[in-house]
């Protein structure tokens, strides 16, 4: 009987420490189904993914985990270029929307091919983020108060950026912004760490005061499809360099 015993001992610490393995900081993940993220990365290991390369359909269901992800858990780099953002899922709470009299309680949304209004506020983990090709807008405050991205990468498919979008992503230093983006809207990128910004030949619309309040902002390239700037405050007093691309525009004809 005590040989026994002592067989099986190993055999139990060999379950035991199969069971207790950690999941690869490191995932790459396609899915086939929104909704399916939580068979690929359990709640007991999703606070330690620290990079994540998502392909596929994301609905609620997915981005509560991500969320999750990068304000409580570990992941920093959030590669979702060949995903796909579809209404549905579960409830991502509310946030809070401010206009010019006073701020409501709205409810935290998913919709088709949109990084939804406050979707990634507060991911304070966050440091990289590439957004999918797929979406044709980044929401209100999508990225309010991600106070450590540093580099974002946005999408080839994407038209609109929305007011305050990027509001107090203080370590953001620099932003190109892609052809395809044709307005930009008020206070977008108020209060980020921005040095310099370079918004490519497409972009037609910046709303006011922009870049206010980007005490470092030195350099901001501007291309000749610019036709509308919302105020003086679009473009900040410590802006040493403005270069209209075209040269053929003073930025005060804009």
């Amino acid at each position: 009987m005590r040989k026994l015993k002592l067989l099986f001992m190993p055999c139990l610490f060999c379950l035991i420490s199969i069971g207790a393995r950690a999941i690869d900081p490191v995932q790459n993940i396609t899915l086939s189904e929104a909704g399916d993220l939580k068979y690929y990365i359990s709640d007991a290991d999703a606070p330690n993914v620290q990079k994540l390369t998502i392909s596929g359909p994301l609905n609620g269901d997915d981005m509560k985990i991500i969320r999750t992800m990068c304000t409580t858990g570990s992941l920093v780099i959030l590669n979702m270029s060949n995903a796909t953002m579809v209404s549905g899922g579960a409830s991502l709470g509310t946030y809070t929307y401010y206009y010019d009299n006073g701020s409501e309680q709205r409810e935290r949304r998913m919709y088709n091919n949109v990084i939804a209004d406050a979707l990634f506020e507060d991911c304070v983990k966050l440091e990289s983020m590439t957004l999918p090709n797929s979406i044709t807008r980044i929401g209100y405050q999508a990225f309010v108060g991600c106070s450590k991205l540093a580099s974002v990468n946005i999408g080839n498919g994407c038209a609109n950026i929305d007011d305050e979008a990027f509001y107090n992503c203080s370590s953001l230093k620099s932003i190109t912004i892609p052809s395809n983006v044709e307005r930009i809207g008020s206070l977008a990128f108020y209060y980020s760490g921005l040095t310099s910004v370079t918004l490519s030949e497409g972009v037609e619309s910046i709303g006011e005061s922009v870049f206010l309040n980007n005490a470092n902002l030195t350099e901001i390239w501007i291309p000749q499809s610019v036709t509308s700037i919302g105020s003086l405050n679009a473009i900040p007093k410590t802006a040493k360099k403005i270069a209209v691309l075209d040269r053929t525009k003073e930025p005060g004809s804009l």
